[in-house]
């Protein structure tokens, strides 16, 4: 009876037993489970926050990709980039608003692109994701990946897609904005109206029809235009960027970050601090010298509204009663593009008599003119100019 007693409670206990190692078994079970579809799933990997880009390598690398893979290309910019990096492996991501011109500039396409770069293979992935979209449109696109998941699908790559990170210098910088904006100008002249220093826009233009206007008067300079000359200044809240043509032309960019920009086309319409400060060391004669060489640039960019402006008044009403009849005179007594070789200044009067020597370029073959502009300087860095009877 003793044992049968015995035999009985080891049953239990194995019975026990069983069902202890049963629900471990099944708990370890689905533990592994778990572990696999949260960590060790190939197809999911982590992602950092979304982030405006900044990288100009980063930028002139993958508008080198989409040129790579874009039929009849002219040009591509990107006008808006974002990015998400991968915390689990060398993977970025790039969410991006390009226009991409064709066929000679004459087509034009707004698309929304996503390029994945790997860094530890140098591949890469593109896909257009939806053709012909508006900025407003990216921008909601945008806004809606904020709010997502920030896990993402593994992404294959074609193994002849390879890219290389591009070596970006302040030079490559200041040609890729001012390439940039003289598209925009002969091409979409109202999307370079819109880039313009509103400030200086209002001053200089005041609405899109003067652009176009100064648009059609330089066109053939636009369209040969080289950066002669560049400097960078960096400033509290944004970088300026200044680059000069070989026709003396001056591009005034401001960079709030990467891909947000303003832009003026010229030096004096609204002058620096620095501008300010020099001209007032200067002498007289000097001051009356280099407003000569500010009514040569408003005469070379055709800024008639501004230079009709400054002309005296009493002379202003005698000889040139309307700004056609005055542009009609400087075309006649200027060159389409004056290169100014001497100015010399002498005081007679109230004003200063500035004889000066054009010409019309900087070749053997170039015109010579000569003539003479009355300058009368008035408070701070303003004048007036009349010219003296031929």
């Amino acid at each position: 009876m003793k044992e049968k007693k015995i035999i009985i409670f080891l049953s239990i206990l194995v019975i026990i037993a069983i069902i202890i190692i049963s629900t471990i078994f099944i708990l370890l079970k689905n533990i592994n489970k778990t572990e696999i579809s949260e960590e060790d799933a190939p197809e999911l990997y982590i992602r950092t926050d979304l982030m405006k880009l900044k990288s100009s390598k980063v930028l002139f690398t993958v508008e080198d990709i989409i040129s790579d893979n874009t039929e009849n290309l002219s040009k591509v910019y990107i006008e808006d980039a974002y990015y998400r990096d991968s915390d689990t492996n060398n993977q970025t991501q790039l969410y991006l608003y390009a226009t991409i011109w064709t066929n000679d500039f004459s087509q034009k396409e707004n698309n929304y692109i996503i390029i994945t770069l790997n860094e530890e293979t140098m591949q890469y992935n593109m896909k257009i994701e939806q053709k012909n979209i508006t900025k407003q449109q990216y921008e909601d696109t945008i806004e809606k990946l904020k709010s997502e998941s920030n896990k993402e699908e593994q992404i294959e790559y074609d193994e002849t897609n390879i890219f290389e990170y591009k070596n970006v210098t302040n030079e490559d910088i200041v040609q890729r904005y001012v390439e940039y904006f003289i598209t925009l100008e002969l091409y979409s002249p109202e999307d370079a109206y819109e880039l313009i220093e509103e400030n200086y826009k209002t001053k200089r233009f005041e609405n899109i029809d003067n652009l176009k206007k100064y648009i059609s008067d330089n066109k053939n300079f636009l369209e040969m235009y080289t950066i002669e000359k560049y400097a960078v200044n960096y400033k509290d809240n944004y970088t300026e960027y200044i680059a000069i043509d070989i026709y003396d032309n001056y591009y005034v960019i401001q960079e709030k970050e990467l891909l947000d920009f303003s832009i003026q086309l010229d030096n004096y319409t609204i002058e620096s601090q620095e501008y300010i400060d020099k001209y007032n060391t200067l002498s007289n004669e000097q001051k009356a010298s280099v407003s000569v060489t500010k009514v040569i640039k408003m005469i070379n960019t055709a800024d008639y509204k501004n230079l009709y402006n400054i002309i005296d008044e009493t002379y202003k009403q005698n000889n040139f009663p309307t700004q056609e009849i005055f542009e009609t005179y400087i075309e006649n007594k200027f060159f389409k593009y004056n290169i100014l070789e001497e100015c010399q200044s002498s005081f007679n009067t109230n004003a200063y008599i500035c004889d000066f020597k054009i010409k019309s370029g900087n070749n053997s073959t170039a015109e010579e003119k000569q003539g003479n502009i009355i300058i009368r300087l008035e408070e701070n860095t303003a004048f007036k100019i009349s010219f003296m009877s031929e």
